[in-house]
């Protein structure tokens, strides 16, 4: 899931906590409560809550958010869809 750095998942997470070379800068696990929070993801939701600052995503790329489906599923919820290029997390609206 993180190795991808082209996927959006590491884009968050790069966005949170920097990048150095190719690598996400360290600071999560234990020592951080953001990672707590967000790390089995079964109550965080994706896009409406605020697990990236203090703008939900919904709010912070709304463009993007209008155009896909499953808005109200949870982390873990769009992580079993799949975050790949192709997964199903993020299908589109017809």
């Amino acid at each position: 899931m993180l190795v991808d750095i082209e996927g959006l998942w590491f884009k968050v997470l790069a966005i949170r906590y920097g990048v150095e070379g190719r690598r996400l800068k360290q600071g999560g696990g234990v020592r951080s409560s953001w990672w707590r929070e967000v790390s089995n993801g079964v109550n965080t939701l994706f896009w409406t809550d605020r697990w990236l600052g203090e703008i939900p995503l919904s709010e912070r790329i709304n463009k993007l958010y209008l155009l896909y489906d499953f808005k109200g599923k949870s982390m873990a919820e769009m992580l079993s869809l799949g975050w790949g290029e192709e997964g199903g997390a993020w299908k589109r609206k017809r």
